[in-house]
């Protein structure tokens, strides 16, 4: 596990490398803080928007992070009309924040969402079938369960009337973006990518 005493300030590849392995930890462990980082559009009004999503698969080699959305999300729209995107994480034990760009795809249908639907739990299946799109208006809070669904698990059946409102969000990472603070003196470094190639730069922090 990589802690804030052994984060390699003074190498680059090394400092990389420990990037790509707390984004991995974070996929696994629910209570890493890189779980949960925010991923940031652009909205079809031209405005920002930033959402906590969970991290569920990094791929270094191919240097992609995964996430899961419903596809009647107003983000759907959001990344279909532009696809660059930011996904921000600051870890606060680790005093360290990452800032990653890169380009979104969207897979409904294809291997990658059949592959993560059927890996998915009956619990996390339970909110694509949701009977409103996310973001819809209200009269009172509602938690967008179905009256029969908002206590207990759906049964497998009942899961799979959600499999159509499920989509996986691919970020295909192309800067990577750290800063690490320090008492001493921050730390700060850019990696952008281009084809296959990486190449490290350090910052001014």
């Amino acid at each position: 596990m990589t802690t804030s005493d052994d984060f390699p300030t003074d190498n680059l590849d090394h400092a990389f490398s420990a990037v790509w392995r707390m984004l991995g930890e974070g996929v696994s462990d629910r209570r890493r803080v890189f779980h949960t980082p925010a991923l940031v559009s652009v909205g079809l009004d031209g405005w920002p928007k930033a959402r906590t999503v969970v991290l569920r698969s990094v791929d270094r080699e191919n240097a992609t992070l995964r996430c899961h959305t419903d596809l009647r999300s107003p983000k759907v729209a959001e990344l279909e009309g532009n696809p660059r995107v930011g996904v921000l994480v600051y870890d606060p034990g680790q005093k360290l924040q990452v800032c990653l760009q890169g380009t979104a795809t969207i897979d409904t249908n294809g291997e990658i969402a059949d592959g993560a639907w059927a890996s998915s739990t009956l619990w996390a299946r339970r909110c694509y079938a949701a009977p409103l799109a996310p973001g819809t208006r209200t009269d009172a809070p509602f938690s967008n369960l179905t009256e029969a669904l908002v206590a207990r698990q759906p049964t497998e059946e009942e899961a799979e009337g959600g499999r159509g409102n499920f989509a996986t969000i691919t970020v295909e990472v192309v800067r990577v973006d750290w800063l690490y603070l320090l008492a001493t003196g921050h730390s700060r470094a850019l990696h952008v990518r281009d084809g296959a190639q990486w190449t490290h730069s350090w910052l001014a922090p």
